[in-house]
């Protein structure tokens, strides 16, 4: 599988740049200035092939003929008037090619060639062209026009910063959030399988008085939910469904994610916050809704009623204002409480169902990513197209972290968003597994072994995915890089500490082959491992003693229980 992901990473990397097309500047200035540094100007985004055309990185302007409405595939009425001039002429019936020979054939500078939708940049026949050559969206043409009249051109490509400093910002966030997810959720994990070993020992000793008061114990544990490999595989296909509605119907379908995002980030919010408040805030009194109830533990606590009022108000506060500039910060702090609580909600049973689940979006991340382009008719990935919004309206969706571009460069004109993005799923994927590496931690008592070196993986791919992006200028599929470096690192960990076969199938005690002692018989049940994925591993000596010792690892506790 490693090499699968080593030949998957240089095959993509290798074809993306090969086909990726070079953004360029195309700088627009009234004739009565030349000093490109004065006078009114616009710059806008262009589009060319280096293998067919040398921009310089300081523009030269010269005189603008603008023929946007016109096709130029025959020869122009006027032909003395395209010498020594940039010309821009709108996208027909002939290829590009015979475009700019036309326009090269009556000495033009440059030619720059409208069109509605990404067009391909190679040529057939290209050792042919000296001019420049370069393709514009027509939708600026229009802004063009409003410069003024007589005007000057010029096609460069600036210096431009590779990376852009929000990425840290973003690293930060995106890193922090799935640790304190992860340790939430482990140890929520942890004390779930614990206190369900403690009752089912206690069933046996104390009877089914004291278990049943156990149950009533209040634990967060037990608002866990448990993910096996046929949820797994359900979750995948709901999440392609959903992405291929989003392409769609985006216009419609947005609306509806805004909606139920917005409800699950009040839940997120309420969840990471209710622990904090209710430790500075610790008042007892609840809210009678029915005076004649008389269990009163059931009533909500007036502090939590605060709390759930200041979180819709929080998230309403975003929803009215999700279009301004502040936005992504309140968008931010709901992403991350989200992200959060799904970290500590979701727990899953063993380390194949998070191998199975991080593949299978593996090889989807990259297939939406990079596979897409080919099939759509646009030329850009389904994945990239919902992520900035691919629909009529200006709405986007909600489930991402973002960050304003922190740079000045001029190639801002060529982003699509004014933002850096990092989807939810970038997250919440490497941090199940980092979650479930604390919760095994725990129970083998590793000291955070695979808690730590997990998080610098996810770290470290990180850092890769922002570098690939730094290269080859292009959306990158993060999980390409999150998944190798996360996975490989907890088995690398596992097979140095001999504990591979234990993490893989949720056994968790280790000494069961290590000891190599005759005498020590393990019995932990492959079809209850399967079920619970959280069993604990139990060691029973073969003696001929008159009691038997059951030795489960529970943290740093172990319970002997003696029976005659």
């Amino acid at each position: 599988m490693r090499k699968l992901y080593v030949l998957l990473f240089i095959f993509w990397t290798l074809k993306r740049v090969s086909l990726a097309k070079e953004h360029g500047i195309f700088t627009v200035k009234e004739h009565t200035v030349l000093d490109e540094n004065k006078g009114k100007g616009e710059n806008f985004c262009i589009a060319y092939n280096p293998d067919n055309t040398t921009l310089p990185t300081e523009v030269s302007l010269k005189p603008l003929l603008d023929l946007s409405s016109s096709i130029l595939c025959v020869d122009p009425v006027d032909p003395e008037s395209f010498h020594g001039k940039v010309v821009i002429v709108q996208g027909g019936n002939c290829s590009l090619l015979e475009n700019a020979l036309i326009a090269q054939k009556h000495r033009a500078q440059s030619v720059v060639i409208s069109v509605t939708k990404p067009h391909s940049m190679k040529f057939n026949g290209s050792e042919e062209l000296t001019i420049q050559v370069a393709i514009i969206f027509r939708d600026d043409i229009k802004l063009i026009k409003d410069i003024g009249n007589n005007l000057v051109a010029g096609l460069s490509v600036p210096d431009q910063p590779n990376i852009d400093y929000n990425m840290a910002v973003i690293w930060i966030m995106a890193t922090g959030t799935a640790v304190i997810g992860a340790l939430w959720g482990g140890s929520s994990a942890h004390k779930a399988a614990t206190k369900k070993k403690k009752k089912e020992i206690r069933r046996g000793t104390a009877g089914n008085e004291e278990t049943d008061k156990d149950e009533g114990e209040d634990d967060d544990s037990n608002d866990s939910v448990p993910i096996t490999p046929v949820v797994v595989v359900v979750w995948v296909c709901m999440i392609v469904i959903v992405l291929l509605l989003m392409f769609f119907l985006y216009d419609y379908f947005v609306y509806i994610i805004i909606g139920l995002y917005s409800l699950g980030a009040v839940h997120g919010m309420y969840i990471c916050l209710s622990p904090l408040v209710l430790v500075i805030f610790p008042f007892k009194a609840r809210i009678k809704i029915l005076p004649c109830k008389k269990d009163t533990k059931n009533r909500p606590l007036v502090v939590s009623v605060v709390l759930v009022i200041f979180c819709i108000v929080f998230v309403a506060v975003w929803f009215y204002y999700r279009h301004a500039d502040f936005a992504w910060i309140l968008l931010d702090i709901m992403g991350i409480a989200f992200c959060i609580s799904i970290l500590k909600t979701i727990r899953i049973n063993s380390f194949k169902t998070c191998f199975l689940l991080l593949s299978l979006l593996f090889f989807y991340d990259i297939f939406m990513v990079f596979i897409t382009p080919y099939l759509t008719k646009t030329g850009e990935s389904i994945m990239v197209e919902v992520a900035t919004g691919s629909g009529g309206t200006k709405e986007q969706i909600p489930v991402l972290l973002q960050v304003p571009r922190l740079s000045t460069s001029v190639y801002s004109v060529c982003y699509a968003t004014a933002y850096s993005m990092l989807g939810f799923g970038d997250i919440l994927i490497p941090g199940l597994l980092i979650s479930h590496c604390y919760a095994f931690d725990l129970k083998v008592n590793s000291k955070r072994i695979y808690l730590i070196t997990t998080s610098i993986a996810y770290g470290i791919g990180l850092l890769l995915t922002f570098l690939a992006l730094a290269i080859m200028q292009i959306g990158q599929p993060a999980l390409l890089y999150l998944v190798p470096t996360t996975v490989g690192t907890a088995l690398l960990v596992a097979k140095y500490r001999g504990e591979v076969r234990h993490l893989w199938n949720g056994c968790l005690d280790k000494k069961d082959e290590d000891d190599g002692d005759s005498n020590t018989v393990s019995s932990c049940p492959s079809s209850r491992m399967a079920e619970e994925g959280q069993n604990t591993c139990h060691k029973r000596a073969s003696s001929n003693s008159d009691s038997d010792i059951l030795e489960p690892l529970i943290e740093s506790e172990i319970l002997n229980v003696h029976t005659n």
